[in-house]
């Protein structure tokens, strides 16, 4: 799964937010038992590692100048929710970067 936001924001600035907030992601899942791990492998690309629903989701968020990509790879038993997730990461994506 592939999300693309753009932001008119700087890197720095994109990447500042990212690290803050990022945890806030698992409050958004539903079930109240999930768990996410960052790293920072350069400077604009945090890899993540996400324990939901006794899934390892792998992905990573990519900061470029005009927008952040954040990809996912859903196991095949997900899937169904691609549409769902996809949506919520942009919607709440856009309102960090705004």
């Amino acid at each position: 799964m592939r999300v693309a936001i753009p932001h008119a924001i700087d890197r720095d600035e994109a990447k500042r937010r990212f690290e803050e907030r990022i945890h806030e992601v698992v409050d958004h899942i539903p079930g109240g038992n999930a768990t996410i791990a960052t790293s920072w492998p350069d400077t604009y690309l945090m890899d993540m590692v996400l324990h939901v629903l006794g899934q390892e989701i792998h992905g990573h968020l990519d900061i470029q100048p005009a927008e952040v990509i954040i990809v996912f790879d859903l196991p095949p038993g997900l899937g169904f929710v691609e549409r769902m997730v996809s949506g919520m990461i942009r919607d709440k994506g856009t309102k960090l970067l705004a």
